[in-house]
């Protein structure tokens, strides 16, 4: 049952997005026959038991609301998105910096480390496709996973970042 409402929500997600650009015309299509409340850059799912879940997407800044305490790497923010379920709420933030990505990532480490942050995963491949690494951390009621690689929008490497506030 929980595979499926997670499929169903999902679905739901994906076709409120490709409609927000379509009209009014779409956007109300979709609202009646979904229920799914679509906003110019957000989609609100009212689930079983009325529980919301509201999925916002923007570009080239941090999505409002995140915690300004939060050590974000120096560069070019290319993506951002929310997604709020409950009392969680998952930031999602991608971002070009200007160095190689095993600076990137030991400047991220020590950046979390120094405010507070526990390391909860650690772990950095060099190989023939290139260096790559994944953090894991915890803070208090945050938690999350930084993955650093190979720049793909003109940085040198991408920072992606995900990071869940109020979760369990």
């Amino acid at each position: 049952m929980k595979i499926r409402t997670v499929v169903v929500l999902a679905t739901a997600v994906a076709l409120a997005f490709t409609v927000t650009g379509c009209g009014a015309i779409a956007e109300k299509a979709v609202e009646d026959t979904t229920g799914v409340d679509v906003e110019d850059d957000s989609v609100t799912i009212t689930g079983p038991d009325d529980e919301q879940t509201t999925v916002t997407s923007g570009t080239d800044s941090l999505p409002e609301d995140f915690p300004e305490d939060f050590p974000v790497p120096d560069g070019d923010i290319t993506s951002s998105s929310t997604i709020t379920s409950g009392d969680t709420t998952e930031f999602y933030v991608t971002i070009d910096v200007d160095e190689e990505p095993k600076q990137a990532y030991d400047s991220l480490k020590s950046a979390l480390e120094d405010d507070g942050y526990s390391i909860t995963s650690d772990m950095f491949i060099t190989d023939a496709e290139g260096d790559r690494g994944i953090l894991g951390f915890e803070k208090g009621d945050q938690q999350g996973t930084a993955v650093v690689g190979k720049g793909e929008n003109g940085g040198k490497a991408t920072v992606t970042l995900m990071l869940a506030v109020g979760a369990s």
